[in-house]
């Protein structure tokens, strides 16, 4: 069984698949690399891509018939992020496309980080300008149903904007 299954949810999102793709189709996508990674790798870069061996090694992949898989390969032969080919005896090969090493292998830019702390900044901001307000939503949340209320009143008070009695520091 394959124990853990990894995902670059940003180069995903980065290169706009997350609308085409799901979870079952990133974890096919790893479970492919990992099998290169074992080593049993061809000169020509495949791998044997047994459906079920897959089926048996990642139960939580929801898939559980060839079908399902015969699917899901397809598919993301469409997306080009994997390339598949028979031996002559049958057997199924599959290897990650260059497209696909990519996404899994990016990383944010410095562009990318300075979104995200201007989206903190302005995040930060609106809890400056809109104190009281905020206050009023942390005393509501303090009753049942207060769960998101609460993870920000945690937030802002670790973040200093916020003493306990929920009025601005």
């Amino acid at each position: 069984m394959k124990f853990t299954v990894l995902i670059n949810q940003f180069g995903i999102v980065k290169s706009g698949l997350h609308e085409s793709t799901d979870l079952t189709d990133w974890a096919v996508i790893d479970y492919i690399k990992w099998l290169s990674d074992k080593g049993d790798v061809r000169a020509d870069g495949f791998v044997l891509f047994e459906y079920r061996v897959f089926i048996e090694d990642m139960p939580m992949s929801g898939l559980n018939s060839n079908g399902g898989l015969s699917k899901r390969v397809h598919k993301l032969r469409g997306l080009k992020l994997i390339e598949v080919t028979k031996d002559d005896g049958g057997y199924l090969y599959a290897k990650l496309t260059d497209y696909c090493r990519h996404i899994i292998s990016m990383k944010p830019d410095a562009d990318d980080l300075q979104k995200e702390r201007d989206a903190i900044d302005s995040f930060h901001g609106f809890v400056e300008n809109n104190a009281e307000a905020l206050g009023l939503l942390w005393r509501w949340g303090d009753g049942d149903g207060g769960y998101v209320f609460n993870r920000m009143k945690q937030h802002l008070s670790e973040t200093g904007y916020i003493k306990d009695d929920g009025k601005r520091r």
